[in-house]
């Protein structure tokens, strides 16, 4: 007999909660399952024992005032009182072992060569590397700006379409621009896990999705089943069509 729930959302990282918390305002029964051993995804908090309240971040840095539909959350979960400035720090490129100067990574002349393709060329329908590539030069890509703006989206930015990484975001003048908590970033995540009326499990492997009737049954690893009316893929794209079902051609080769 499978276990029966409304919803179930796969993918535990800010977007997959995020989107469990707005189920569970709604009153929807939500299960999210994760497959490693924690909550957060890129909002990854490091402590240290013996360390007093030192952390750091292994993940997403910092959170702005136009991040709209996380602020609502922190709303919702009466955390905007919370919220610590930033402090602002002086960055630096790891590389090779140890920390040098930004500009230790520029390389002017190509720089200077490149620049005019920046205010020439256009950013639709080309990924971050093809457009700033040209734009900057492509050795000024691969040991500075391509590394600075992974920092930015927290993940591999070659691909991401050039228009959306800097596109402006309406802003919340109340809201300070940049913004942490006391625990770090993590505390997201687990002010959204503990709510009541939603439910995470941690360490779960999905072996096969199925259609089952109007919904979906997932069957884990372990031989557990789970039955659900909808279904959400918090995940990676390959891995989400790794997950979809045998019938869903059209999705699974997007």
């Amino acid at each position: 007999m499978s276990e029966q729930v409304d919803q179930v959302v796969v993918g535990a990282g800010i977007s997959g909660l995020g989107l469990a918390h707005r189920a569970a305002q709604k009153g929807v029964d939500t299960l999210v399952i994760e497959r490693s051993g924690r909550v957060g995804g890129c909002m990854n908090s490091r402590t240290f024992a013996g360390c007093g309240d030192f952390w750091t971040e292994a993940g997403s840095h910092t959170c702005f005032n136009s991040y709209g539909h996380l602020l609502d959350i922190l709303g919702d979960l009466d955390l905007m009182g919370c919220l610590v400035p930033k402090a602002k720090l002086r960055y630096s490129l790891w590389r090779e072992g140890g920390r040098h100067s930004i500009l230790s990574a520029l390389h002017p002349l190509e720089m200077a060569l490149s620049l005019p393709r920046l205010f020439t060329g256009t950013k639709q329908g080309r990924g971050v590397a093809d457009y700033y590539g040209a734009g900057l030069g492509r050795r000024n890509y691969r040991d500075l700006f391509g590394p600075a703006f992974r920092a930015v989206i927290c993940q591999d930015a070659d691909d991401f379409p050039a228009e959306l990484l800097f596109r402006r975001k309406p802003r919340r003048k109340e809201v300070m621009r940049s913004f942490t908590l006391p625990g770090g970033l993590s505390d997201i995540p687990d002010a959204i896990t503990a709510q009541p009326g939603l439910a995470v499990r941690t360490g779960q492997d999905i072996a096969a999705v199925h259609r089952d009737g109007d919904g979906f049954r997932l069957e884990l690893a372990g031989g557990a089943e789970i039955a659900c009316r909808a279904l959400s893929l918090a995940v990676p794209p390959d891995a989400a069509a790794a997950l979809l079902p045998a019938d869903m051609q059209t999705l699974r080769a997007g």
